[in-house]
Order: C-alpha cells, then structure tokens, then sequence
C-alpha cells in the first residue's frame, strides 16, 4: 500500500476524467491535429476545447508546454465569461503541478476550479475536484483534511449515481485510514465497500486497487489465506496494465513473509521484467528493494547487498518526487550495515 511498515506504492485512485486520452504515436498525430485546429480557431468555447486537449496531451512529455495551453484556455474563458472552460483550465494548471509535487501551487488552482465548477452549477466537477484536493492533502499525510474533502465529495457522487466516483472515494477514504494502525479496520470496510461496485462496472482499475488493498490489510494481520485470494484477485484485474508489476510485487511480498524466498524473488524479477518494457521506474525501483529484502531474509546478505545497492539509480531518479522511496532507500542502507560483518568482506578489495 502508499502508496505503501506502509508498502512503497499504496493504491488510490485519482480521477480526472476531463480531457481525451492520448498515447505514444497517437498522441503525437492527435496533438499534430489539434495544433492546425487551433491556428484557424476563432476565439470561442471551442478553442477553450482545443487548448485544453492540447495541455493533455502534453501533460507527462512537456509540462511546460502543458501548463502554457492550461494558462491560454484560462485567459480565453475568462475573457468569454465561459465559468465551465475555466473551471477545466484551472483545473489543468494544476494537474501539472500535482505532477510535480507541487502542492501548494496545486491546491490554489484547485481550489480556484473548485469554485468555479460550484459557481456554475457543476456538481460533477465539485465532486471531482473535492476528491483531487483530498488526495493532494493525502500525499502530505494531512490525513484529517483528507478525509474532510473526500467525505465532502462522497454525497456528491451518491447524489449523482457516479458509481465510479464512489467507488474510487471509498478507496482513497481507506487509504486515509489505512495510515494509522489502529484504524486499520475502517480501512478495510471501505476497500470492501467498493469491491462491489467496480465489479458491477467491470472496471479493473478500481477492482484491482481495492482488492490490492485488502490483501494489504489481511497481510498485516499475518491472515495469510485472505491476503493470497486478494492479491490474487489484484493481479487478475491489473494484468497487461500499466500497474501489473504493483500486483506482482504484492505477490512477491507475500512469499517473503510466508518464508518461501524462491518463489518471492521470482516474483519480484518478474515484477522488475514488466515495469521495464513499460519505463516504470517507481514500479522498477521498488522490485530491486523488495528483491533485496527478499535475499535479506533468505540470508543471502551478499546478493541483498549488491541488490540494495543496485537500486540507487532509480532511488536518485524519482526520489524528489516520492518520499517513501526515498525513506525506504535509506532504511536499506542501513540494513546493510547491520549484516554479518563477514559477507562484507568484498567491500576491501
């Protein structure tokens, strides 16, 4: 879990269904698209449209070029008094810097759309917007604000019949819980709160989170039965996902604890296998630290050595953007330092 001892990548679910979705060679061609669009575009709601696809699809690539689109779509509908487009755009802005883990900036561009989208009437967009701003507050561990926007957000979506937005707020509402251990079993009655409804909806994403989650908590509770059918579950539901190696490190972890090492270092690899033909370096970095632990328990302190040690380039690589791996790198470290002074006897060569 985050995600995610809290595991390296706890799932919760973010939700921001606005702009097209767009990838690899597609989305170049479609943003090709958009840009002769745009030239000939009058100044009206729908070049607020293009704009605010355009800042999609250059969302991950070129946030700079992003956050340019978001800013002109905002400037465009603010100048058409058009509250919904700048709603979207705000919103935008500050997708860009969530992705940054800027969250200060983040919050005041959310809550800017948040007011937006009330002001013009957009329960959807309020309860989108609720919940991003929930996360947001999630990430800094500012658990009681969380809860307050994710609750804030959760009669919205009932009122609406979002059953997705339900869903994905009863999972992020556990995670919340999830960080403290006594409140473990709230957690745990909202991870099962939404299983349900994602398999009414047949969305995979949401059922795999949840159910990655109750294995979670079930393995906390060395309810080792329980923990295997939910990450099980997970991994049916995530496969040829972009979080499959999530499902697989689970897996993984599970046999660590169980004491059959072989089967969790193979996991791990192959956790490690597929986040590489996907450049998941989170994912990739965290099976290189679960590896390692897995030979640690083994008592290969060797190949756990060389194992932690090997994960220093993806630490250094995304570590200003996720705290725990950093944390955990640094927990390793000095597991090292606790091994058996004579498998550490390759360091004088």
């Amino acid at each position: 879990m985050l995600k995610a001892a809290i595991s390296l990548k706890r799932f919760f679910l973010f939700t921001i269904p606005v702009f097209i979705s767009l990838h690899g060679t597609a989305q170049s061609n479609v943003a090709d698209s958009l840009r002769k669009v745009l030239v000939v575009s009058k100044n009206d709601t729908n070049k607020v449209a293009v704009l605010l696809a355009l800042s999609k699809s250059s969302l991950t690539l070129v946030p700079e070029t992003a956050l340019m689109y978001a800013h002109d779509a905002n400037h465009l509908a603010g100048e058409l008094k058009f509250t919904r487009g700048r709603a979207l755009a705000l919103k935008g802005i500050g997708m860009v810097y969530y992705n940054q883990s800027k969250y200060p900036e983040t919050l005041d561009y959310w809550i800017q759309s948040l007011n937006a989208f009330d002001s013009s009437g957009d329960k959807a967009g309020v309860s989108n917007m609720l919940s991003n701003i929930g996360a947001v507050y999630s990430n800094q561990t500012e658990d009681s604000k969380a809860l307050e926007y994710y609750f804030k957000a959760l009669p919205y979506a009932e009122q609406l019949n979002d059953k997705l937005r339900v869903a994905t707020l009863y999972i992020n509402i556990g995670n919340v819980y999830y960080h403290n251990p006594a409140n473990h079993n709230k957690a745990l009655e909202y991870f099962i709160k939404a299983l349900p409804i994602s398999e009414e909806l047949k969305d995979n994403n949401t059922l795999g989170s949840a159910s990655a989650n109750i294995g979670e908590i079930y393995l906390d509770k060395n309810q080792f039965d329980s923990a295997l059918f939910y990450f099980q579950k997970s991994k049916r539901s995530l496969d040829n996902s972009e979080d499959e190696a999530y499902a697989l490190n689970n897996l993984g972890r599970f046999y660590t604890k169980k004491g059959n090492y072989e089967e969790a270092i193979r996991y791990h690899k192959s956790a490690f296998d597929t986040a590489q033909k996907i450049d998941g370096t989170l994912y990739m970095a965290q099976s290189i630290l679960y590896l390692g632990d897995a030979y640690y328990k083994k008592g290969d302190y060797k190949q756990a050595t060389e194992t932690y040690n090997s994960a220093v380039f993806y630490a250094l690589k995304i570590s200003d953007k996720n705290i725990e791996l950093k944390n955990a790198y640094h927990m390793h470290n000095k597991k090292i330092l606790q091994m058996p002074i004579n498998t550490m006897c390759f360091y004088r060569r």
